[in-house]
């Protein structure tokens, strides 16, 4: 597995704090509220969905009594094998992170009729599988309306990972709030067709400085991590994606396009735990109003306060 120093201690520190609250609760193991996460493919450390995902989780442990267990891909066979281990371990909801694993999740639920599964970032229409979605749109649509206003060249970048459905909306939205704020924006468009190579990221980053773009927005895994760091190097400006990316290139991220899987994932724990099975097999989308989306923090520029106020002015207007 991918882990980090810290995310290693923490998940330590969590695990032994669920056995201490074992012993201390009135409630067996066994009547406490159960949760299973299986990670994308990427895992822990991915520093965008699966770390979102956790986070969620991790919060959602402070706030109710539950029992969590997560899988990372590369731990097991493959998807079906990994989530049908976390069926048999009795989780009240399982949340699959990700498209690339519906196909086995779905193969799964039909086996399990009566279990609830949850998909984030795709949409199934199996019956005991609730799916989450995000307008990335919107919150895209903000980082283009943001790039426009910054550009000094007129011409700003959009780099894809894969060539699918869920980063079109990205690249939509981009060009979309870009254009409302600067109609004749160039926007350079160009997919990587992997999430997973940071050289990749660099040499298409490299490609459209040199076509005089000086705003780059990556929707692409770890290889957007090869373009944040390219505009860094090239004193340009970078636009990060799912978390807030800012310490990947401290001198180039200007913001990131949130999206908020961790209030997902903790947002339908609570609701279940409330209402059990109430939203199973809903198709549930998160936007800018329901804190499904956003931008990060805005930083690197200078002035800030007028580049705030009018990202916000278009914010109220949507």
């Amino acid at each position: 597995m991918k882990k980090i120093g810290v995310l290693t201690l923490l998940i330590t520190l969590l695990l032994t704090g669920c056995t201490s609250k074992e012993s201390t609760t009135a409630k067996t193991v066994a009547e406490r509220y159960h949760v299973g996460l299986m990670l994308s493919d990427m895992g822990l450390g991915d520093l965008s969905i699966s770390d979102l995902a956790f986070d969620g989780l991790v919060r959602a442990t402070e706030d109710f009594d539950i029992v969590f267990r997560y899988l990372d891909p590369q731990e097991v066979k493959d998807y079906e094998q990994g989530i049908e281990q976390l069926v048999k371990q009795k989780n009240d909801v399982i949340f699959v992170i990700g498209y690339m694993p519906q196909e086995a999740l779905e193969k799964v639920a039909k086996k399990y009729p009566k279990q609830q599964f949850v998909i984030v970032d795709t949409v199934s229409d199996s019956p005991n599988i609730s799916s989450i979605t995000f307008d990335e749109e919107q919150g895209s649509y903000l980082a283009g309306a943001l790039a426009a206003t910054i550009t000094q060249s007129n011409v700003i970048g959009f780099i894809g990972g894969e060539d699918v459905d869920v980063i079109h909306n990205f690249e939509r939205g981009y060009i979309e709030g870009a254009k409302k704020v600067k109609p004749t924006i160039d926007v350079l468009t160009q997919y990587a067709n992997t999430y997973t190579d940071e050289a990749k990221g660099t040499a298409i980053a490299k490609e459209m400085i040199t076509s005089k773009a000086d705003v780059l927005f990556a929707a692409a895994g770890m290889t957007g991590t090869g373009v944040l760091r390219e505009a860094a190097r090239a004193k340009a400006y970078a636009i990060g994606v799912d978390s807030d990316q800012y310490f990947l290139a401290e001198k180039a991220v200007v913001t990131s396009m949130m999206k908020n899987i961790d209030v997902a994932v903790y947002e339908y724990i609570r609701k279940d735990i409330e209402a059990p099975r109430s939203q199973m097999g809903q198709h549930i989308t998160m936007g800018i109003q329901d804190n499904g989306v956003g931008l990060a923090p805005i930083r690197v520029i200078d002035p800030i306060a007028p580049v705030e106020q009018a990202i916000e002015k278009i914010k109220r207007a949507m």
